[in-house]
């Protein structure tokens, strides 16, 4: 992979979450990132955590300045941003060699699929591309891109382009039932559970029976349990 810049950013979950639509499936941005978002409202603090500080370096000062000045219009006269210094290769196996060209296309199916359901098909695009990146991070430090990279790089990107296929349904089709369970889809994972008044609390625009008939469709069909 050449060299690449990581944009990190942080934000509430309901405004963040109501703004995947299709223009913006569509147009890649989102395609290429990946959404890390906390389900619990009210999380507790971790006992073992240690705040960290990042260390004044000069070189970080002066591409931070850069980077910032890219928020405002007009013309700004900057350098190109590019790596200093000699490219590390990370190798890997034939076997893994194999292992990506699998996952490449099974993202194709996947996009096969989207053409024929919700239509984000640039969600999938991106999929490969996406666990490429990861993959090689996780191996900086093993200096070999090995199969439990790929393969738990593979899982997470699986993940992240499900939840932003139905949070992106979820918004497209606000109105309609299947908006609705995509809504309440996007509020649940397998670890984090939401109680019937928190889902009533974040849905407004939708009456109360309709999503207690959503729910116990969900449970009806096995896709959700009750605990």
């Amino acid at each position: 992979l050449n060299p690449y810049v990581n944009i990190l950013g942080f934000t509430a979950p309901n405004k963040f979450n109501g703004l995947l639509d299709e223009d913006l499936a569509d147009s890649g941005f989102f395609a290429r990132a990946l959404i890390v978002r906390e389900m619990d409202d009210n999380p507790r603090a971790k006992e073992d955590y240690v705040g960290g500080r990042i260390e004044e370096d000069p070189d970080v000062e002066f591409l931070s300045r850069k980077l910032y000045n890219l928020y405002y219009q007009g013309y700004t006269p900057i350098d190109r941003i590019e790596l200093q210094g000699e490219l590390i290769d990370l190798p890997c196996s034939d076997k893994v060699k194999k292992l990506f060209a699998q996952i490449e296309d099974d993202f194709w199916h996947m996009g096969e699929e989207q053409k024929e359901q919700n239509g984000f098909i640039a969600y999938t695009r991106r999929g490969a591309e996406l666990v490429n990146k990861i993959a090689l991070l996780l191996s900086c430090s093993e200096g070999e891109i090995k199969e439990e990279a790929v393969l738990w790089a593979y899982e997470y990107v699986k993940r992240d382009m499900k939840e932003k296929i139905l949070l992106t349904s979820a918004n497209t089709q606000e109105k309609t039932s299947e908006g609705l369970i995509n809504r309440i889809l996007t509020m649940l994972d397998d670890k984090v559970g939401i109680s019937l008044a928190q889902i009533k609390n974040k849905i407004r625009n939708h009456k109360v029976e309709n999503i207690e008939r959503a729910i116990e469709y969900l449970l009806e069909k096995k896709v959700i349990k009750q605990i």
